[in-house]
C-alpha cells in the first residue's frame, strides 16, 4: 500500500483542529482507554496533518480519535491547552490516509467507511486500485460501494443506529432507491433483514424454488430471464428470478419432455401432481406391481458369473476405494445384472392404471407407476370358526388351540430373533401400520406413536415440522394402501431404505416436550440430541418463534443485556412492550436463542439420573421371561382328551 510521503513535527494542542478530509464523521467508539493511557505513556501514535490557511495551524486528518482524546485532557486541566503533539504532515492523498488508518485501527462506523471508498471510486479510481490502497479484496469495496449507494434516508437510518448493517444490506436488493424508500417507509425501524427482503422481492422467485431447482438457473438464463443477486447472502447464492412467466413457460416445457417418454408405455393416463403426491392420495390409493421376468437356466448360469465377478470386484474397490475407473467397472456390471430381470408391468395392468409425477420434498421429480382409483369400502366378511385343522382333523378345545399357537409364536419369535434382516423389515412394517393408517393390527406389540409436537407449536411453517411432514407424505404416498402389500412392500425392501423408514418412525415418536414426562424420559432426549449433535440454530430463527411477545419486558431486556450489552438494553428500556418485541427481535435474529431450545432436562434431572434415583418399574414381580413360555397349566378338559 503506497502512503503519502509525510514529515515529523511538533504542534501546540490548541493549533490543531479536525479536517473535514477525516473520514469518521459518525460519532467514535469510546476513548477511555486512550484517557488513561496518555498521561502515563504519552502519545504513542502520531496525528497525521495537513496544512491550512491559519499561519502555524493544522488540520488532523488521521488520529481524530487522538485529537479528542487529548482535547477531553487539556479540558479537563490533565494536560496543558498546548500540549505539543507529534504530527506527520500528511503532502498527498490525505483523504485515502485517513480512511487507511481508520480502517486498520479502532473500528470506524461503517456508513463512514462506505462514504470514502465512493470519494475514492468518484475520484477517478477503479475498484481494484481502491482495494489495493487499502489492503482488501476487490469483492470488500464492491460490498462498500452497493451499501453506499442505498437511499439517503436509510444511510442516515444507519447512521444513527436506527437499522442495523443486515437492514442496509437487505435494502441493497434493489436499485431502485424509490422502491428502497417506499419499503423503508412501509416498515418500521426494526424490521428484521428477511423482512426487508421480501418486501423488495414481491413477485420475484427465490433460487431455492422447487421450479428453478428442476429448469436449473443457467437454462433459464439462457433463455433470457433476470435475476437479481444478493451480494450480502450468507451461503453466496442467494438470488431471485424476476421473470415468473418465463420460468413457468420453462418449468411446462420441460415436465412434459420428461413425461412424453412415459405416456408412451400406454398407461391409462399420465399426470403432473404441482401440490405433490399427499393432495391425489385420497384417489389413488390402489396400486399394481411390476414382475421381474424369468431367467432361462442359460441366462441363469450367466447372472451367476457376473455376480461371482462384480463380488471379486468388490473386493478390490475396497481395498483401492479412490480408484474411480475400479468403481465405474463395478456400477457398470452391477446395472447389467439388473438389467437381465427387469422389473415388467402387465400390459392388462398398464391398461387400468394411471402414472403420477409430483416433487418429493427434497425437490426431486419422482415418478410414481401403476396407481389405480380406490375401491369401495368392501363390507367386512362374515367371521365363521373352522371346524378343522389344515389336515382336515376336527379341532380340539379353545384353550388347547391358544396354546399351540402360543408355541408356534415361540418357534417364530427364536427364528427371527437370529434373522436381523427379516426382524428390521417386521419392525418398519408394524411402525408403518401404527403411523400410516393408525387402525391395522400387526402380530409384534410395538407400540409406536406419532408424538405431534406440531400441535404445542403456534408457527406451523417452522423448518423442522416442515421437513418431517415432508418425509411422512413422502413415504406414505409411496407405499401401498392394501394390507397384504404392504407387508410384501416392506419384506421385500432393500435395508438401506428399511433403515430410512426407521430412522423417520423414530423421529416422529420423539418426545422431549410432554407436560408430565418423567426425568429419564427428558434426559434420554438430550441424549439422543447430543448424538445426533442438534443446534437449534441450523433450524430455526429468533424470528421464527415470535418469542419476546409472549416473554415479559424483563425477560427481553435481560436477553438484549447479554448479546448487545447493558448499554443497549438501557436505550431500548423505555420502549412500549410491543415496541420493544419487535426491536429486540430484529436485533437479536441470528445471534440468540432460548436456552430451552438447547436442552431437555433440568440439572435436578440430571442429577437423578448420576444418583441412579430412578424407580424400577419391574421392583417386587417375580416372574421371569421364561415364564411366558410354559404350559404346565392344561384344564381338566385337556387332560380329559389326551386320555
Amino acid at each position: 500500500m503506497t502512503i503519502a510521503e509525510t514529515e515529523t513535527f511538533m504542534v501546540p494542542l490548541n493549533k490543531l483542529t479536525i479536517s473535514e478530509k477525516n473520514v469518521r464523521k459518525t460519532n467514535a467508539a469510546d476513548i477511555d482507554d486512550l484517557l488513561a493511557s496518555i498521561p502515563v505513556h504519552g502519545l504513542i501514535q502520531n496525528l497525521n496533518v495537513e496544512q491550512i490557511e491559519k499561519a502555524g495551524h493544522f488540520a488532523v486528518v488521521a488520529g481524530g480519535r487522538r485529537m479528542r482524546a487529548l482535547k477531553r485532557l487539556a479540558k479537563e486541566k490533565v494536560i496543558a491547552k498546548d500540549y505539543p503533539v507529534k504530527c506527520s504532515l500528511v503532502k498527498s492523498d490525505a483523504e485515502a490516509l485517513s480512511l487507511a488508518e481508520n480502517v486498520i485501527r479502532a473500528p470506524m462506523h461503517p456508513a463512514d467507511q462506505f462514504d470514502a471508498f465512493k470519494q475514492q471510486i468518484d475520484a477517478g479510481k477503479s475498484i481494484e486500485e481502491t482495494a489495493d490502497a487499502f489492503g482488501v479484496s476487490a469483492t470488500v469495496v464492491k460490498k462498500r460501494m452497493k451499501l453506499a449507494a442505498v437511499a439517503p434516508e436509510i444511510m442516515k437510518a444507519f447512521r444513527k443506529d436506527e437499522i442495523d448493517l443486515n437492514a442496509v444490506a437487505a435494502y441493497t436488493l434493489s436499485d431502485d432507491q424509490e422502491r428502497q424508500r417506499a419499503v423503508f417507509k412501509a416498515l418500521s425501524r426494526g424490521a428484521a433483514s428477511w423482512q426487508i427482503k421480501k418486501a423488495l422481492t414481491d413477485g420475484n422467485v427465490p433460487l431455492s424454488d422447487k421450479r428453478v431447482r428442476f429448469v436449473t438457473l443457467e437454462a433459464y438464463e439462457a433463455a433470457g430471464g433476470g435475476v437479481i443477486r444478493d451480494l450480502f447472502a450468507e451461503r453466496g447464492d442467494e438470488a431471485y428470478l424476476t421473470d415468473a412467466a418465463l420460468l413457468d413457460r420453462l418449468f411446462a416445457e420441460k415436465i412434459e419432455a420428461v413425461l412424453e417418454p412415459v405416456k408412451a408405455e400406454g398407461w391409462q393416463d399420465v399426470l403432473y401432481a404441482p401440490e405433490g403426491y399427499y393432495s391425489i392420495s385420497e384417489k389413488y390409493r390402489g396400486r399394481v406391481y411390476p414382475t421381474r421376468r424369468e431367467l432361462s437356466p442359460e441366462e441363469e448360469q450367466q447372472q451367476q458369473a457376473m455376480i461371482e465377478e462384480l463380488d471379486a470386484l468388490g473386493v478390490e474397490v475396497e481395498a483401492d476405494p479412490d480408484n474411480e475407473e475400479l468403481a465405474a467397472k463395478w456400477q457398470e456390471l452391477s446395472d447389467r445384472i439388473d438389467a437381465m430381470t427387469p422389473e415388467i408391468y402387465q400390459p392388462e395392468d398398464v391398461a387400468k392404471s394411471v402414472t403420477i409425477a409430483c416433487f418429493d420434498y427434497a425437490g426431486n421429480l419422482t415418478i410414481h407407476r401403476g396407481l389405480t382409483v380406490k375401491n369401495g369400502s368392501a363390507r367386512a366378511a362374515e367371521k365363521v370358526m373352522p371346524s378343522t385343522d389344515a389336515d382336515g382333523i376336527p379341532l380340539a378345545s379353545a384353550k388347547l388351540q391358544t396354546e399351540l399357537a402360543a408355541i408356534r409364536t415361540a418357534a417364530v419369535a427364536a427364528d427371527l430373533a437370529a434373522n436381523t434382516s427379516v426382524a428390521l423389515a417386521v419392525a418398519v412394517h408394524t411402525m408403518a401400520c401404527k403411523l400410516f393408517t393408525r387402525y391395522r393390527s400387526t402380530a409384534c406389540q410395538i407400540d409406536v406413536t406419532d408424538a405431534r409436537p406440531s400441535g404445542q407449536i403456534r408457527n406451523k411453517d417452522m423448518r423442522p415440522l416442515a421437513f418431517l411432514a415432508g418425509q411422512l407424505e413422502e413415504k406414505r404416498a409411496a407405499a401401498p394402501q392394501n394390507p397384504a402389500d404392504l407387508w410384501l412392500y416392506f419384506a421385500g425392501m432393500p435395508q438401506a431404505n428399511l433403515l430410512d423408514h426407521l430412522a423417520l418412525f423414530m423421529a416422529l415418536s420423539l418426545d422431549g416436550f410432554a407436560q408430565y414426562g418423567s426425568a429419564e424420559q427428558r434426559v434420554n432426549a438430550d441424549q439422543i440430541a447430543e448424538a445426533l449433535d442438534t443446534k437449534p440454530e441450523r433450524w430455526m430463527t429468533l424470528s421464527d418463534l415470535d418469542y419476546f411477545a409472549r416473554t415479559p419486558k424483563a425477560h427481553i431486556l435481560a436477553a438484549v443485556a447479554k448479546v448487545k450489552g447493558k448499554d443497549r438494553a438501557d436505550n431500548i428500556a423505555t420502549m412500549k412492550k410491543a415496541d420493544l418485541a419487535e426491536r429486540a427481535t430484529a436485533e437479536l435474529d441470528g445471534q440468540w436463542l432460548p436456552a430451552a431450545l438447547s436442552r431437555f432436562a433440568s440439572d435436578a434431572d440430571i442429577e437423578r439420573e448420576k444418583a441412579g434415583a430412578y424407580d424400577d418399574p419391574f421392583e417386587g414381580e417375580d416372574e421371569d421371561l421364561a415364564d411366558d413360555f410354559t404350559a404346565d397349566d392344561l384344564g381338566e378338559d385337556d387332560q380329559g382328551e389326551e386320555e
